[in-house]
């Protein structure tokens, strides 16, 4: 099955709060990950994608910036 890690990259020292993953195109499922206390510089997985799909995806730190991955 497909995975895709990523790489969190912010200033601060603020937590990613949510993930959120969109499927060609559509809606954007969120992903709390706020117990997993992940900081710039930590690398995430996001495991069960679909094969030969496009994948947009970006993240919410507490600090309540966005961006995308």
């Amino acid at each position: 099955m497909p995975t895709i890690s990523y790489i969190f990259d912010f200033s601060g020292p603020c937590t990613v709060e949510s993930i959120f993953y969109s499927v060609d195109g559509g809606d954007f499922t969120e992903i709390n990950v706020a117990a997993n206390n992940w900081g710039s510089g930590d690398e995430g997985m996001l495991y069960y994608l679909q094969p030969n799909s496009n994948y947009t995806m970006y993240y919410t730190p507490d600090d309540g910036a966005s961006s995308f991955l």
